[in-house]
């Protein structure tokens, strides 16, 4: 048994209040104001009665006392109506402004919305409608509403359901939901209740405080559902002696059990009566609503019999709402004779238990079925004639989807095979159409695609007579074809390019006999290779008037590409005679240069000599000319050595003596470097004379003398001899 809330609301945690002058980020209704704690408790009361989770009211009243009377303003809100009170599970309160103008914004967390709340209201209402009597006595009322909670409700072992929306929707609550239903339907019975907020066992547990007859009394309705009404109108030492325990001093005194004189038995006849009327009703207005009302009265039975009986009258009314259900759904098939319509009602009537209703409805929807099955063969066969007279796709799938809704077999049958011939006769139309166009245009594409479509009929005299159309129209594209191939081969004989070549040999590939396209494949093979012949005379012909080495391999190149024959060595003899020719003129050209270079020995000359020389083929001239000018690059060596030996020569210088001795020591052993070693060595021997003299004189001024200046003079003139 699960408990929210005490009376005292102990466990309530209100926000701490501060006032400060910041603005509020947080989204809230529509705000009014007041100027005094009335009319704020008032305001805070009709905003959780409208179940606003936020709001925001302007308070402009004496700030210094609100910050002391909030927290009591807002208990006397949620005070003011007990179900109020137990609606919602904690709130939060923040005011924020200035000295005598300030915002107050809350935020209340409800167990249920507005919508719920409404739906409560209303059905409780219905209920007391049902229930109470003008003439009942408070202890009637109090019982009887007792009763329908206990029947209706199951305690919710979740521990989740503790409303009085969930003991209507669910069926289902904790004690908090069985107290909440009972004091909204006591309310709307004129009776006051209480919640009551305590324990039982040690366990927090939830009751009501009910006033019958100007006295308060107890009634647990979550117990009374497991222990035969013990709870019901009991006092407040009753409780105690059970274990239940509350604040005593905040909820009226129940000092007594109640001992009134009604009986239990004028309660239970009014039951009867109760569920009787409501049984008659729904027997004269077959109502779902109606036979729910009585179903509900007649569980609130306590006589087994009356029970009974009523319990068989209700179920044969609701059989025969069943009925009238079914029999609509009958006439809608029957005007409608559509099969959806006829499908839906033979599964309502099929829901009936057996009996003369349900033989009678199946007779009825068997009527419909026969005329919808007669209306389809007549629609099919009417659409198998219109597609017969009018041969197209569109008329053939209307009837072939108007055959498949028959169910008399051989009629089905019957219509199909008639609808297949209409197929058939619309793919000869078709085919027919293909072998027109093939004849007309005498086009290879035209006939295949003629082929085709013809040989997708079925064996036939239609198929039959179209494929003997269609090889009389293959023979004369044949005979074209022979013509055209002909004529192009001729004219690619007498003007010889690859363009005329292309379109004779495309020509021949539409050709189908073989032998008169193995004698134009043959005549245009000829045809190609006089082609080539034709583009390689051009190359000989270039190099014979070039008598230029790039011209000729060119030439070589395109004539080797020939195949074997006459022509082919006929080419080859001419680029011969201008390779000679060439040589020749290599040659020629090679011993001028070389003879240059001999004349006038240069670097220059004997490079571009030997250019010359690398483009003769014949080896023994190139090996002649190459010994030539290696002499010449040899006496250009000994030429530039015998510069240097001549400038030794005149100088008489040691360091043109060594640059002498560096250039010739470079030449190859032979007459030539022993001549010019003889040179350098009387070079050589000429300043060794002049040294020794030099010392001499030195020597002969320093004896003389006896001056210290010529004997260093005379020291380093010795050090050089």
């Amino acid at each position: 048994m699960i408990l929210k809330k005490a009376r005292n609301y102990s466990k309530k945690s209100v926000v701490m209040l501060t006032l400060s002058f910041l603005l509020s980020t947080n989204v809230f209704a529509q705000t009014i104001s007041v100027n005094n704690l009335n009319d704020l408790q008032q305001a805070i009361t009709t905003n959780m009665l409208m179940r606003n989770s936020n709001f925001t009211i302007n308070y402009k009243g004496d700030t210094a006392e609100l910050q002391k009377q909030l927290a009591n303003v807002i208990k006397q809100a949620y005070s003011v109506d007990d179900y109020l009170r137990w609606s919602w599970s904690n709130y939060n309160v923040s005011v924020k402004g200035y000295t005598g103008n300030v915002d107050i914004n809350f935020t209340f967390n409800y167990y249920l919305n507005k919508e719920q709340e409404d739906y409560v209201n209303q059905q409780t209402q219905l209920i007391v409608n049902q229930l109470i009597k003008n003439n009942m006595s408070d202890y009637e009322k109090v019982k009887i509403l007792n009763d329908y909670v206990v029947n209706l409700v199951n305690y919710d072992k979740t521990l989740q359901r503790r409303t009085a929306y969930d003991a209507l929707v669910y069926k289902s609550a904790v004690c908090q939901g069985y107290a909440s239903l009972l004091d909204k339907l006591l309310e709307k019975a004129g009776i006051e209740s209480i919640i009551v907020g305590g324990s039982l066992n040690g366990t927090p547990h939830a009751w009501n405080l009910v006033k019958v007859d100007g006295s308060w009394y107890h009634v647990d309705a979550t117990n009374n559902d497991v222990t035969n009404n013990k709870y019901f109108l009991v006092s407040d030492n009753f409780l105690m002696q059970n274990n239940f325990t509350w604040d005593i001093n905040s909820y009226p005194k129940a000092n007594t059990n109640y001992s009134g004189q009604q009986t239990i038995t004028s309660i239970v006849d009014k039951q009867v009566e109760i569920a009787t009327n409501l049984v008659v009703k729904a027997e004269q207005v077959r109502t779902t609503t109606n036979v729910a009302q009585a179903e509900k009265a007649i569980t609130l039975v306590s006589d087994v019999n009356k029970k009974q009986e009523l319990t068989q009258r209700i179920n044969r009314v609701k059989y025969l709402i069943t009925v009238d259900n079914a029999t609509k759904y009958v006439v809608i098939a029957e005007k409608s004779l559509i099969e959806t319509d006829l499908n839906k009602a033979y599964m309502e009537v099929n829901k009936l238990a057996e009996g003369e209703e349900k033989t009678a409805l199946l007779q009825r929807l068997d009527a419909v079925k026969q005329t919808i099955e007669n209306k389809k063969v007549e629609n099919a066969t009417n659409l198998v004639v219109k597609a017969e007279q009018v041969r197209t796709i569109s008329n053939v799938a209307q009837a072939e989807k108007a055959i498949t809704l028959i169910s008399d077999v051989n009629k089905k049958q019957e219509l199909t095979q008639r609808i297949n011939r209409v197929k058939y006769l619309i793919t000869v139309d078709n085919a027919t159409r293909y072998v027109v166009t093939a004849e007309k245009s005498l086009k290879d594409t035209d006939l295949n695609k003629a082929y085709m479509e013809v040989n997708k009929l079925a064996e036939g005299e239609e198929k039959t007579a179209l494929l003997q159309r269609l090889n009389v129209v293959k023979q004369t594209i044949e005979n074209k074809n022979v013509e055209i191939a002909t004529n192009l081969v001729v004219k690619a004989e007498q003007v010889r390019t690859t363009t005329n070549v292309a379109q004779a040999e495309k020509a021949i590939t539409l050709i189908s006999d073989i032998n008169k396209k193995q004698e134009l494949t043959q005549r245009i093979n000829r045809v190609k290779y006089l082609i080539t012949v034709d583009n390689a005379t051009k190359y000989v012909v270039i190099a014979e008037k070039s008598l230029m080495e790039t011209d000729l391999n060119k030439a070589y190149m395109e004539v080797n590409k020939l195949a074997e024959g006459e022509e082919k060595t006929a080419l080859l003899q001419r680029l011969n005679v201008v390779k000679q020719t060439i040589e020749n003129k290599n040659v020629e050209i090679a011993t001028n240069l070389v003879v240059k270079a001999e004349q006038v020995r240069t670097t220059t000359n004997v490079a571009q000599a030997e250019k010359a020389i690398t483009l003769i083929s014949d080896i023994n001239k190139k090996q002649e000319l190459t010994q030539r000018i290696n002499r010449v690059k040899y006496l250009i060596t000994v030429d530039n050595a015998t510069k240097y030996v001549v400038i030794a020569e005149k100088s008489l210088m040691e360091t043109d003596l060594n640059k002498a001795y560096m250039e010739v020591n470079k030449l190859a052993e032979g007459e030539e470097k022993t001549a010019l070693l003889q040179r350098l060595d009387a070079v050589k021997q000429t300043i060794e004379n002049k040294k020794v003299e030099n010392a001499t004189n030195l020597v002969v001024k320093a004896e003389q003398t006896k001056n210290y200046s010529y004997i260093n003079q005379v020291e380093k003139a010795v050090n050089l001899s």
